[in-house]
């Protein structure tokens, strides 16, 4: 998240010596509809809820705390936009997520007594989603380089989850992929915030980059020990208006 913020501050510099462009709002060249396509690597993770207040359910909930960790996830998708003005935009579409969680490396040293056995291991769990997003974004500023906020919210729907062993031996890692027996639920909605920079290149395509966070707002299981999906990164988009 350090790099997310220093990559944000150098932005938001270069913002400062964007030069002026003429007002695009003249006759003829407004343009109300835009497509775009955009890509996101991000920090996954998630909280844990005790659904059921036992104390069996807390010592689970604290085993998984110190045994887990963030995973490498990514959201990329097409968008399909409308354009109330120069400031205001409405925007729909579809797009591919992978979520999830790790475990933490478990050093176990076998390699040294038995080749067949590794010397550490990990659990990647990956959950992919189909989402329908709906936000709107805001542009503020009338220079080539803008400030840009968005909000909104996304429609997920899990296509599969699946589990990978990483096994890492002294001169080798091997991965299996783990069919996962995981009961997780099929629909959740994610909450989506984010607040960068947008480039316009020409009257009609723009660059936008932005520190993006993402929140699931329904839990991710009816069991007893439950929780919700979060996810930080930087979405890159392009688009071309209309």
């Amino acid at each position: 998240m350090q790099h997310l913020a220093l990559l944000t501050f150098t932005l938001l510099a270069f913002f400062g010596y964007a030069q002026r462009t003429p007002n695009e709002v003249q006759a003829g060249t407004f343009k109300r509809f835009e497509i775009g396509i955009s890509a996101s690597p991000e920090i996954c993770y998630r909280t844990l809820l005790n659904n059921d207040g036992s104390q069996n359910s807390t010592s689970i909930i604290n085993y998984r705390n110190e045994n887990e960790t963030v995973n490498m996830g990514y959201t990329g998708g097409l968008h399909l936009g409308y354009n109330f003005n120069e400031q205001f935009c409405f925007q729909t579409g579809i797009q591919y997520a992978n979520r999830g969680f790790s475990t933490k490396k478990i050093d176990i040293a076998g390699s040294l007594i038995d080749p067949v056995v590794p010397e550490s291991f990990k659990y990647n769990n990956n959950y992919h989603y189909l989402e329908i997003p709906t936000k709107v974004n805001f542009s503020f500023g009338t220079n080539r380089m803008r400030l840009t906020t968005s909000a909104g919210i996304s429609s997920a729907f899990l296509l599969k989850q699946s589990r990978t062993y990483i096994a890492n031996f002294k001169d080798s890692t091997t991965r299996q992929d783990i069919t996962s027996i995981d009961t997780y639920n099929r629909f959740n909605l994610f909450a989506t915030i984010s607040a960068g920079l947008e480039m316009h290149i020409s009257p009609i395509m723009r660059i936008k980059v932005e520190p993006t966070f993402r929140y699931g707002l329904l839990k991710i299981t009816n069991t007893p020990v439950s929780g919700h999906w979060y996810s930080g990164g930087l979405n890159v988009s392009y688009l071309v208006r209309l």
